[in-house]
């Protein structure tokens, strides 16, 4: 395909055509890895005068005058290592490469910037933050109407700081440029700080559940080595603060701002042993299994309270006072759907556990008659077969006899149990519910 310019057009204007992404393109989507690719200088290792054909210009490439002779244009030989040489020259031009990270800098997806530290708060005066690193949480796009200038884009940014040494703070940032939005919200940050003691410098005293709008986390201690467990923004938050082990249950909005507010919340109203010992005038005793449950006085108090000066309701579980007398709901695990189809009992059927195994030793049975139906040894009987054949067939490999199926009968209502069927009898429509035990 043959290109013609009526007019000459600049390497520069070409090379923004190849690489660069129109407007509408960017609100898309599109060029997020346009920098990857760099405008090339072809022209490096190029003289004026030398080309491809090797002919001897006078007064370019060569002298008009050699001596007395006039030097005369000719071609000659071709120069077989000069197009070797272009092409060396030009793959040694510096190309964008991506920065490798280690794991431990990247941040929570690919390139994007939560999850990434940002250095410690500028100095304030002659005060240093020494020791400090802060990570950024969120950097988002915002945009505000104004009434001359219609919709003004800034960056927002919100960062948390610490000491790993139970110091830390966070603070927001707003600007038009990213790294501006940063560095604000960093040296805010800086001046926003909150101490919080850790117990025996790796986790928090108690279990506690703190919220903020629609925002609920319940916070567990845990022992040493178990890690952190709990949504990216909260270990983010640990990581700078100094926290090892947490297990945390984030309930309701994930927001970002929400999650880290309320987990300050939280920080801000455990309390440690000694002071939890004051107030019940009890002492703090500790049982750790690993320790074969022996007690352990981590705190006293002032003034112990005797046994005769206790109420009655009183509390003194560790975990219930801590929660204020609350208890967390734990939720029931359902069963998944695909446990009611056929294809599942058919699975379970050809995994190959042994018979041993998998034989129950007996069948126990909860038949539920109407009231108005009295029942007779024919009916039982019926139920009894009924059970045997057409319904333990399907999920027993090994035929139970009658001695090993117990079925009780009872009139009126009652509660049903993992499996529920209706057995047609002349007598009446009986519902059945059984468990295999």
């Amino acid at each position: 395909m043959l290109l013609f310019f009526a007019f000459p057009v600049p390497a520069d204007q070409i090379w923004k055509g190849v690489i660069s992404v129109s407007n509408a393109g960017k609100k898309r989507g599109r060029g997020k890895g346009s920098g990857r690719i760099t405008p090339k200088d072809l022209n490096k290792g190029q003289m004026i005068g030398y080309g491809k054909a090797n002919i001897v210009w006078p007064g370019l490439s060569a002298p008009v005058i050699r001596g007395r002779e006039l030097v005369q244009q000719q071609k000659l030989p071709e120069d077989k290592e000069r197009e070797a040489k272009l092409r060396r020259i030009r793959d040694e031009m510096v190309n964008f490469k991506r920065l490798k990270l280690s794991p431990l800098e990247r941040g929570w997806s690919g390139s994007k910037m939560p999850g990434r530290s940002i250095g410690p708060p500028d100095a304030v005066g002659e005060d240093e933050f020494i020791g400090f690193d802060t990570k950024c949480l969120e950097l988002k796009a915002v945009v505000n109407m104004k009434g001359n200038h219609g919709r003004k884009r800034r960056v927002s940014a919100m960062v948390v700081t610490g000491n790993g040494n139970g110091l830390a703070g966070f603070g927001f940032g707003k600007a038009i440029e990213g790294r501006a939005a940063l560095r604000q919200a960093k040296n805010r940050a800086g001046q926003k700080l909150m101490h919080f003691e850790l117990c025996n410098g790796h986790t928090v005293f108690h279990d506690f559940h703190c919220q903020f709008g629609a925002t609920k986390l319940f916070v567990e201690r845990k022992p040493e080595g178990y890690g952190l467990k709990c949504h990216r923004a909260i270990r983010t938050v640990c990581e700078v603060l100094g926290i090892k082990d947490l297990r945390a249950k984030c309930e309701g909005s994930t927001n970002v701002q929400h999650v880290v507010k309320a987990f300050f919340i939280g920080l801000l109203k455990q309390k440690d042993h000694q002071r939890i010992a004051e107030e019940k005038g009890l002492h703090v005793v500790e049982f750790r299994p690993e320790n074969m449950n022996f007690p352990k006085v981590v705190a006293s108090p002032t003034v112990c309270r005797t046994e005769q000066e206790l109420e009655n309701n009183e509390i003194l579980d560790f975990t219930q006072y801590c929660m204020d007398g609350k208890i967390q709901l734990q939720k029931k695990k359902f069963p998944p759907f695909y446990t009611k189809f056929r294809s599942w009992e058919i699975y379970l059927k050809k995994q190959d556990h042994g018979p041993a195994a998998t034989a129950p030793s007996s069948v126990s049975f909860c038949v539920i008659m109407p009231w108005y139906a009295p029942w007779s040894d024919v009916i039982k009987k019926k139920i009894c077969r009924f059970l045997l054949q057409r319904y333990l067939g399907r999920f027993l490999e090994e035929k139970l006899t009658l001695d090993q199926l117990n079925v009780d009968f009872y009139n009126g209502t009652g509660t049903v149990h993992n499996v529920t069927l209706y057995c047609q009898t002349r007598a009446s429509r009986v519902k059945i519910a059984g468990r295999v035990m």
